[in-house]
């Protein structure tokens, strides 16, 4: 019998809040698919945005080979799903109603496109709209099912109903509950002897309490929502803008009046994903595989997230003929040496700005990550971090690490020389759209 596939992102999910030591968080149903799967505890992303590490994701490719950005190269992504229609599997979605996603929907059999405020969270009808599929699908067999959860995401605050310690101590906890909860219920719908289920993330998140938002005005957001109704539509943007300037205004006031008084490590905590540089905080995510085949182990070996969908497909004895830049990680359960892979990071472009390309690049080994400004002039930031005896990657050794710094550059040059021109394939009306959902978003 083939194997059905479960795979669930959960964006902006840390990998160190969903196993491990500094694990805090009751998830018995994520800890029995440990027991009985396989985990990965240092998988890196290619980006720390959404779109482009979802490409990578789905490609297999690093992004200055996939190029699908904020904006751009949607389309491409549909590509690599062909394959697993070709072999007659069921594609099935439940995702965020948005440009990329609805882009992505129109190779897949049946999706479900939901809306939220401004995304739809478990606890409010994602859950029961994700086990209504999983029942209608079994008969569908072999399937591909793929979830986008936002649970994490944090321009939206819980509920007071689910804040009380039952629920954890603290934000992610709280979070993580909830999503395990819910994946046991998802578990009790499907046969893990023929279902392989995976987890990750599309990018991590710096460890700030998810309930904060320094952009916040609940009494203007409230007087927005009472006269939405009663106003034109043709006004509705406008009133979007004026919103989003006045909450990037406190948001920008109320952090400098922090940086004022916060130590370093404070301050990085601070930053916002594509404003800083690629600390393992936005660029490592979980990775667990289970059910099916699938063998019990762990590997703290650094693997990609481009390796992912080259494990579905090998998984799947499926060929892609495309090809990947990452490889399968099947050997790993069953414990066959692998060479120690390397990681191509970038960071993402300011959706404010309309550059394509964001501000830094960079390699990540299993000892030391090399980031840098992609630009070459004089002005060029460096930074070289040991990730052995530096984990929290506080000091920048690039000034004193001069033959580390060739090494690393040498192996970003061999990723850069295949870098290719953006081909762009959005027109200025689709942008507009894509950035007014990203505004909804918090991204601008």
């Amino acid at each position: 019998m083939r194997q059905n596939i479960l795979l669930i992102v959960v964006d902006s999910l840390r990998y160190d809040k969903f196993f491990g030591p500094l694990k805090t968080a009751k998830t018995p149903n994520i800890d029995k698919l440990i027991d009985n799967g396989f985990i990965f505890t240092n998988t890196i992303s290619s980006t720390d945005s959404t779109y482009s590490s979802l490409g990578s994701l789905f490609s297999g490719k690093h992004p200055y080979n996939h190029q699908i950005s904020w904006f751009n190269n949607h389309s491409k992504v549909i590509n690599y799903f062909e394959f697993l229609k070709n072999n007659n599997y069921n594609l099935n979605g439940t995702f965020q109603n948005q440009s990329f996603f609805q882009t992505l929907s129109s190779i897949f059999d049946d999706v479900d496109l939901v809306d939220g405020q401004p995304y739809l969270r478990l606890f409010e009808g994602l859950g029961g709209k994700i086990l209504q599929r999983l029942e209608k699908i079994k008969n569908a067999e072999p399937w591909f099912y793929y979830i986008h959860l936002m649970d994490f995401h944090i321009s939206k605050q819980l509920p007071d109903e689910y804040n009380n310690e039952d629920f954890g101590q603290t934000t992610w906890d709280k979070r993580l509950h909830i999503l395990d909860s819910w994946i046991g219920k998802f578990l009790e719908k499907i046969e893990l002897k023929n279902t392989v289920i995976i987890i990750t993330s599309d990018h991590g998140e710096f460890d700030i309490d998810l309930d904060v938002d320094y952009g916040s005005i609940p009494k203007l957001q409230k007087f927005l929502k009472s006269i939405k109704s009663k106003s034109p539509k043709v006004i509705e943007p406008l009133g979007v803008d004026f919103f989003v300037f006045l909450r990037e205004t406190k948001r920008k006031y109320v952090e400098r009046k922090l940086k004022e008084h916060s130590a370093d490590e404070e301050l990085q905590q601070l930053s916002r994903r594509g404003k800083t540089i690629l600390f393992d905080d936005v660029i490592r995510i979980p990775l667990l595989i289970s059910g099916g085949n699938v063998q019990h182990g762990m590997s703290n070996q650094q693997v990609r997230q481009i390796d992912i969908f080259p494990t579905i497909y090998d998984l799947l004895s499926i060929k892609n003929e495309k090809g990947f830049d990452g490889i399968s990680l099947k050997p790993f359960f069953k414990k066959k040496d692998i060479s120690d892979l390397i990681g191509y990071i970038e960071s993402a472009p300011d959706p404010n700005a309309n550059d394509e390309l964001g501000e830094f690049v960079g390699i990540r080994t299993a000892n030391f990550k090399f980031v840098r400004s992609r630009d070459n002039s004089k002005n060029r930031k460096t930074f070289l971090f040991d990730l052995k005896n530096d984990p929290s990657e506080k000091i920048n050794i690039a000034s004193t690490k001069p033959d580390i710094v060739q090494e690393m550059e040498s192996l970003l040059s061999k990723h850069r020389k295949h870098e290719n021109n953006l081909t762009p394939e959005s027109d200025d009306e689709e942008i507009s759209k894509i950035k007014d959902e990203l505004k909804k978003m918090g991204y601008i």
